[in-house]
């Protein structure tokens, strides 16, 4: 059996990435997507759709889980997805395959927004706990900073900040690994 996680598109989302500042105004929905696929007859076996709906991006998972069963993901979403007129990803994203949804969402403040694919840094000594790192931006202040999360409780907000002395491309992609 292969199993295959996506995120599906209602429509192409990269053109919405442009221009600025524009970004997003006419975005379709997404939401995240399992197939599981029988090797043997070739055939699509199930396909799990989640509830969650808000154009996500960025996916990311436990780096060690690579190439490995795992239940965990966190992705950003646009919370007015949808909605016409310019916005950003201004949610983090908790999805559980287990579970069968995204039922853990931080949600920014107003006029703060998040970028940039979300690292999980596992706890060396426990590997159920780990803490999840994306930057968030205040687009009233212009600062920046890591905000760093309880990986299994986004909703409470961030645990701690790293500020920035400089925003980092709200494109970035990243990741994390124990040496």
């Amino acid at each position: 059996m292969l199993t295959v996680d996506t995120l599906e598109l209602e429509a192409p989302v990269y053109p919405e990435y442009q221009p600025i500042p524009d970004l997003f105004s006419t975005v379709s929905p997404g939401r995240p997507v399992r197939y599981r696929i029988d090797l043997d007859s070739r055939e699509l076996v199930d396909r799990i759709p989640m509830d969650y709906d808000r154009t996500p991006d960025f996916p990311s998972i436990d780096p060690c889980r690579v190439a490995r069963d795992y239940d965990d993901f966190w992705m950003l979403g646009i919370s007015a997805s949808g909605i016409p007129g310019r916005k950003f990803f201004d949610q983090l994203a908790h999805g559980s395959w287990r579970e069968g949804g995204v039922r853990d969402i931080y949600q920014t403040p107003p006029g703060e927004y998040l970028a940039g694919e979300p690292v999980y840094a596992g706890n060396p000594t426990n590997p159920e706990e780990g803490v999840v790192i994306v930057e968030q931006l205040n687009a009233q202040s212009d600062q920046a900073a890591f905000a760093i999360f309880d990986a299994l409780h986004v909703e409470r907000g961030p645990i701690a900040w790293l500020p920035l002395r400089h925003r980092i491309h709200p494109g970035f992609h990243a990741s994390f690994h124990r040496a």
